[in-house]
């Protein structure tokens, strides 16, 4: 039988469901029945506020939201408590290259997230401080199992006063218990009939997880670039695609591709082939360093700006603009409590340190706020 999304989860049309307030939260516990064999659900810590026009601390939300939802059966009950948004907590950091030598992260949860795919609960972390790295770029957080972050102060022997060799055992006894409690080799989930079967049930041929193909090779997530392969499943598409798309770090360093050439190529192709909207304005390059308007109304940070590398460039169907995402050098402090490490802006509001463009850093804070009113778009009807 052919899945068919509840009315009262219509507002996100086919795309991961991301709960970023209350409005959102009620939404989803007026679900009459458990969606977890065909929703995905992120549950955010940090949420921007519409009325506000800001970026509202952990504080202001729901911090327990995914226990609510759990509570109602809505979704399953993990194996493992689940940490509260906004707790302090130690994460194992096993298998990166290189991980971190103590083989433990310290940092902040930001976010939960159920995944209908491989049946499974995942926590974000923000880290302190670089922990790691992964071929050459730096580890700032971690989107792990429940079974791999010990929460601080709570029970149970901290990680940190573990040594790296019995951290290493630690991990390798719990991913078997994970492997037998999910009852699959591969760290739980559908197995693969499972999934092949749960996208033939689709009346339509060709349409899975509520996408006509070739946009299926993405499941229910984002559109998120990674990839040739990823790339080749916009290129197929016939049609303009009516989501968000976004791309970054793909490259071939045999060829001597670095990533922000490939993103650049990327972007040209798809745009090219009238599948996303030209851009109005040059696009930076991925890793480029770059200056952002960072306004958050009534969070206003004392200058109004920061500094950063760009990580992410894609286009945002919700402001049609394209947006660059940038991690900040430090840390953005917010008036009300809380801290941002990175921020979503559109285009206009994101100047190259090496262009030729008046840099925000050259303001001052008034003429930051009106060049920043005069530059974002109006709010959908």
């Amino acid at each position: 039988m052919k899945y068919t999304r509840p009315d009262v989860l219509s507002r996100w049309q086919h795309g991961l469901i991301r709960v970023r307030n209350q409005a959102d939260l009620d939404l989803i516990l007026a679900c009459s029945e458990s969606i977890s064999d065909h929703e995905s659900i992120q549950f955010d810590g940090l949420r921007w506020d519409d009325d506000a026009d800001g970026i509202i601390a952990v504080s202001d939300y729901a911090a327990d939201a995914a226990q609510q939802v759990i509570a109602a059966g809505i979704l399953p009950e993990p194996s493992d408590e689940l940490p509260t948004i906004g707790s302090r907590v130690e994460t194992i950091e096993v298998g990166g290259r290189p991980s971190p030598a103590c083989r433990y992260g310290i940092g902040t949860v930001t976010g939960l997230s159920w995944n209908h795919v491989s049946h499974d609960w995942r926590v974000d972390v923000e880290f302190d401080e670089c922990t790691g790295g992964w071929q050459g770029y730096p580890i700032f957080g971690t989107h792990t199992f429940p079974w791999m972050v010990h929460v601080i102060d709570g029970s149970g022997r901290p990680f940190s006063t573990m040594s790296p060799k019995e951290i290493e055992q630690l991990y390798q006894e719990l991913a078997a218990r994970h492997r037998v409690e999910s009852g699959h080799s591969h760290g739980g989930g559908l197995t693969q009939q499972e999934v092949v079967t749960s996208t033939e049930d689709d009346e339509d041929e060709g349409v899975h997880y509520g996408r006509e193909a070739p946009l299926a090779h993405f499941g229910s997530g984002p559109l998120w670039v990674f990839s040739p392969g990823d790339l080749d499943a916009l290129l197929a598409c016939r049609q303009p695609i009516a989501e968000g798309v976004a791309f970054t770090c793909g490259w071939d360093p045999k060829n001597g591709v670095t990533p922000g050439q490939w993103v650049s190529s990327a972007i040209e192709r798809v745009v090219a082939a009238g599948l996303l909207p030209p851009p109005t304005e040059v696009l930076p390059e991925i890793d480029s360093r770059v200056e952002t308007i960072c306004l958050t109304s009534r969070q206003i940070p004392k200058y109004g700006y920061a500094v950063g590398s760009v990580m992410w460039i894609g286009w945002r169907p919700d402001t049609n603009t394209w947006g660059v995402d940038v991690r900040f050098d430090e840390p953005v402090q917010l008036r009300r409590g809380g801290r941002i490490k990175s921020m979503s802006s559109i285009l206009s509001m994101v100047r190259s340190i090496a262009g030729d463009e008046r840099l925000f850093s050259s303001m001052g804070p008034d003429e930051i706020k009106n060049l920043f009113e005069r530059l974002r778009p109006p709010k959908p009807s």
